[in-house]
């Protein structure tokens, strides 16, 4: 609309020729013809302009490419400290955006690809970093079976033990019908002398495989601790353990089984004071060091590795109770076991 008075101008009406010559009273003029038709073509033009710039002003710019903000943007995975290395699979959208167009220009995800790491990546992680905290990695030592309160004393130079000390906790397991066992302890490791050591049995565990060697020549395994399901009837089983086992020491002492005097007292004090009937695995457990202390008192039959391996409290109770009584009668003289 604004062309118009412009084109009003330019614009000369020409009137057609009478048959035969000139209009009447009208020159002849071909050149307003033409500057009549630019002045047309140019109007539409700017109105073509006009409109473009109106649709550029609504849209606004194009979408521009931008380059990666930082070195923690690009590299997710190593700001988070390694955990790919570990064997948890990072989500896709965590590949280092750098990958996609080198150190320049890069495609920055959007939607999807930007999100934070899902429920189910929280869960693995902390899944594994349960199962890291609930089976550490120790050194493996095989030797006589231990159950925990026990205290073995032994001399050895072998350097290989300096090493262990520095692990401060070892798993020991014992050997039975020549094969280790799958179940044994976690022991504190300590120097007493310069060819003198100390292993203080301190938690029931269970052998996780695999067993690895290090290129140190150190056996490592990971333990897993057992914990016991105890039953009502395991306890009114384990009640029947307190008064066998006074029984029992006083048989050892007045029998004169002990190798030295007081070792029973000796004994007893290096466990402790013996678990409630309530707690009635650590009962068996107990029951089991005493009968077969360390060093050996020789009127028992081995039951530590029994203990150990049962499958229940019930069957560890059964164990025990067999153990004790066989004991019962071969330090009272009626049942000698050999």
């Amino acid at each position: 609309s604004s062309a118009g008075p412009f084109l009003s101008r330019l614009l000369i009406p020409v009137r057609p020729m009478a048959r035969g010559g000139r209009g009447r009273g009208e020159p002849h003029r071909p050149w307003a013809v033409v500057v009549g038709a630019c002045a047309l073509l140019a109007a539409v033009v700017a109105a073509a302009a006009a409109a473009a710039n109106l649709a550029f002003a609504a849209v606004g710019p194009a979408p521009r490419r931008r380059k990666a903000a930082s070195c923690q943007s690009r590299r997710p995975a190593a700001a988070l400290g390694g955990l790919g290395a570990s064997g948890l699979r990072l989500p896709s959208s965590w590949i280092p955006l750098a990958a996609a167009g080198g150190e320049g220009d890069v495609a920055v995800p959007s939607g999807d690809a930007q999100s934070m790491p899902s429920d189910g990546d929280f869960a693995a992680l902390q899944q594994r970093l349960n199962e890291e905290r609930e089976r550490p990695r120790f050194p493996l030592l095989v030797l006589d079976a231990m159950v925990p309160g026990q205290r073995l004393e032994f001399d050895s130079g072998d350097e290989l033990l300096e090493r262990l000390e520095e692990f401060g906790e070892v798993g020991v397991v014992g050997v039975w019908q020549q094969q280790p066992l799958r179940h044994g302890v976690v022991a504190q490791l300590k120097r007493l002398g310069d060819t003198k050591w100390e292993l203080k049995a301190l938690k029931h565990v269970r052998l996780a495989p695999p067993v690895e060697k290090t290129s140190e020549g150190l056996t490592m395994a990971r333990f897993e601790a057992v914990r016991d399901e105890v039953a009502e009837v395991d306890v009114e089983v384990a009640r029947t353990l307190e008064p066998l086992v006074q029984e029992w020491c006083s048989l050892v002492r007045s029998n004169k089984f002990e190798r030295f005097d007081g070792q029973v007292s000796a004994i007893l004090e290096e466990l402790g004071p013996m678990p409630s009937a309530e707690d009635a695995g650590a009962l068996a457990l107990w029951v089991a060091a005493l009968v077969n202390p360390l060093p050996a008192l020789g009127v028992a039959y081995e039951i530590r590795p029994a203990a150990l391996a049962s499958a229940s409290v019930s069957k560890r109770l059964e164990v025990v109770l067999q153990g004790i009584r066989g004991s019962i009668g071969h330090v009272s003289g009626e049942e000698p076991l050999f």
